[in-house]
């Protein structure tokens, strides 16, 4: 998703995992503006997930420009 606050994008969309594994993506979260930015991330279910999913931080605070993985 591109803003002119924040952006968040995922460079990998799709694993695979076998079962009773664990796939992880890694989110890019960037703050581009010169204020400190708090963001909270949601994940919004479709009914079409196949496997159950997690983030490991759901808020944080972004310092101006600062990146976060």
């Amino acid at each position: 998703m591109k803003s002119r606050a924040v952006n968040i994008s995922a460079p990998v969309k799709s694993k695979s995992a076998k079962v009773g594994d664990a796939a992880v993506y890694e989110l890019l979260i960037e703050n581009e503006t010169s204020r400190v930015r708090n963001v909270a991330l949601v994940l919004e279910n479709t009914a079409w997930e196949a496997c159950p999913a997690e983030l490991s931080e759901q808020k944080l605070t972004l310092r101006p420009l600062e990146p976060k993985t």
